[in-house]
Order: C-alpha cells, then structure tokens, then sequence
C-alpha cells in the first residue's frame, strides 16, 4: 500500500519565492566576492606561488556564483509552474466531482 501525498500550492509557491530570494542573496555574494579577492601584490613575494592556485581556484568559485542566480531563479519558475499544475489538477477534479453529483443527485 502506498503513502498518501498532499500538496498544496500556496505552500509550494512559499518555496519558490523563498528560492527566488536565495538567487538575490547569491547574486550579492558573488557582487562580494568578486570585490574580496585580494590584489596579487599583497601576496608579497613569499605568498607569490601560492597566489596563482588561489586565483584559479578563486576563478572557478566565482563561475558557479555568476551563473547560480539564473539557475535559481530558473529553479524558482519551475516550482512555480509545479505549483499552478497542481490547483489546475486540482480545480479540475473538484467540477468532476460537482459534475458528478449533479449527474447522480447524490452529495459526497
């Protein structure tokens, strides 16, 4: 026998608005980020071989956070569209159900 499941679209659209912010905070870490990294002079001339696999490391991070935004807000669309599918579904099993009982008569 198989779990029930409920879903309820205002609390799904709840989740895509809080994804939405999530790609709003990621957008200024990566505004921060790209501001944080430090010159390649204060690495001084001891830090100097080490400063070069931090800024391609550094080069890699700021990809992801650049491009996170969009995924996020392409995430928060998606949910969205979940959640509109699911009243759509639901709206229309509740006028079968009333197209039903005005074709029987009967109630619940």
């Amino acid at each position: 026998m198989s779990d029930r499941k409920h879903a309820e679209p205002e609390a799904i659209e709840e989740i895509a608005e809080a994804v939405r912010r999530a790609g709003d905070v990621t957008a200024d870490a990566a505004a921060y980020a790209q501001e944080a990294d430090p010159d390649l002079y204060m690495w001084g001339a001891v830090g100097l071989p080490l400063a070069y696999g931090y800024f391609e490391a550094v080069e890699h991070v700021h990809g992801i956070l650049e491009r996170l935004p969009g995924a996020l807000a392409g995430l928060a669309t998606r949910i969205d569209q979940a959640a509109k599918a699911i009243a759509a579904s639901d709206e229309d099993s509740a006028n079968e159900f009333n197209t039903l009982e005005d074709e029987t008569g009967e109630g619940n």
